[in-house]
């Protein structure tokens, strides 16, 4: 398999969301992940501020006793923030909170802007402090004849052995068993990065019984590795992305790349 697809860009696609998730093992203190610092360098790319919200939560200590070994646990409540940008197009944000960092979009553009983002502004989070994030995640969802404005794809735009699976049931008497998803899902590892990848029939008016060829790829990369440094998420960032290329790549035909190529 190869996976020398750096350079592929096409004009049009039907990438419909990317994820960016990084959670930390407990909530962060505020004044840790939210200061003036931290703001302006998130507003060069996501410049709408949006309503804070207040989250609590219980951070919870264990002291040991010196003398008789008796552990004892103490918990204790404090309010958190959660705060949300916007960029000029109001489909792509960032949401920061004290337990997670979430980076959406909806109107996605290429990798480099993302990384552009999320290694910008994670650079100063991570900035003079000692941070661990014990999950990272990256995950692009793309979404086939959505909208009646799409074009129409068809079961021959991917490759021959994923347009194999994409049955909507595997038996002829539907009225006894009416079908309402039809999804593979295959998981993959390498190294400490682990892929889950979906793609099927998703069904867009699910649970209702599938009435049309609604197709999915859903592709998530993610590691469970306590990550200590923001370059380490930059490296994350770079192998998931090149990992989920090559499975979309293996996924589509030569009919699907010449409609991508158009942007009519």
């Amino acid at each position: 398999m190869q996976d020398n697809y750096s350079d592929v860009c096409y004009q049009f696609s039907n990438l419909r969301q990317v994820i960016f998730k990084i959670d930390f093992p407990s909530p962060v203190e505020n004044d840790k992940i939210f200061c003036d610092r931290i703001d302006m360098e998130i507003v060069k790319y996501f410049p709408i501020r949006g309503k804070d919200e207040i989250k609590y939560y219980n951070k919870v200590s264990v002291a040991t006793d010196s003398k008789t070994g008796t552990v004892s646990g103490h918990s204790t409540r404090f309010e958190g923030i959660e705060k949300t940008y916007v960029d000029s197009t109001r489909m792509n944000k960032i949401v920061l909170s004290n337990d997670t960092i979430i980076f959406t979009y909806n109107n996605y553009q290429s990798f480099e802007k993302l990384f552009d983002a999320a290694s910008g502004i994670l650079q100063q989070i991570w900035k003079n402090q000692k941070l661990i994030a014990v999950r990272c995640g990256l995950r692009y969802i793309n979404l086939y004849n959505l909208l009646p404005t799409d074009k129409k794809v068809s079961k021959t735009m991917f490759s021959t052995k994923l347009s194999k699976v994409m049955v909507p049931s595997l038996i002829d008497e539907q009225e006894l068993l009416k079908p309402i998803r039809s999804m593979v899902t295959t998981e993959y590892v390498v190294d400490d990065i682990k892929v889950t990848y979906r793609a099927g029939i998703y069904n867009q008016f699910y649970p209702m019984p599938i009435s049309k060829d609604d197709y999915a790829i859903d592709i998530d990369c993610y590691t469970n590795s306590a990550i200590e440094a923001a370059e380490d998420i930059n490296c994350f960032m770079e192998k998931a992305h090149r990992l989920i290329q090559v499975l979309f790549e293996e996924s589509i035909s030569d009919k699907m790349r010449g409609v991508m190529m158009k942007n009519e």
